[in-house]
């Protein structure tokens, strides 16, 4: 007796049938039985392969939250000791930084957050109170 299953459906071929069916049917039977295992084994490997990306991809959006959480805080702290060291004088702020404090300003300019007017004077741009609201 010999079993093929395929398409959710499982046929049984005894010696008798297989005896009475043409060389061309006997043929095609098992090129579809053993066609019906390698593609279920192919498609057990992409399975895997899907779940394994899905794991991966879980993994990244994770650390991709951590890193946007952590930016927020670098930021808010940032901005904040910024705020320590900017003093408003004629309405525009003027820093009173050394070495750290001005890479500090260079940065928030970079960012956005900053703009330079004149020399030394600053102003704060709409970006720096959306980070301090957490992005909002």
């Amino acid at each position: 007796m010999t079993k093929f299953s395929g398409n959710n459906q499982e046929q049984i071929i005894t010696l008798n049938d297989w005896a009475l069916l043409s060389d061309q049917s006997k043929e095609n039977f098992l090129k579809l039985s053993s066609g019906y295992d390698a593609l279920q084994s192919a498609l057990d490997i992409q399975n895997n392969n899907v779940t394994k990306l899905d794991n991966e991809i879980d993994r990244l959006d994770k650390e991709l939250d951590t890193a946007q959480e952590e930016n927020k805080k670098l930021l808010s702290a940032l901005i904040s000791m910024c705020d320590q060291y900017i003093q408003e004088k004629d309405g525009r702020l003027c820093h009173y930084f050394i070495s750290a404090g001005e890479e500090a300003t260079e940065t928030l300019e970079d960012l956005g957050f900053l703009v330079c007017e004149e020399g030394e004077n600053y102003r704060w741009t709409d970006k720096r109170q959306s980070a301090l609201n957490g992005g909002k």
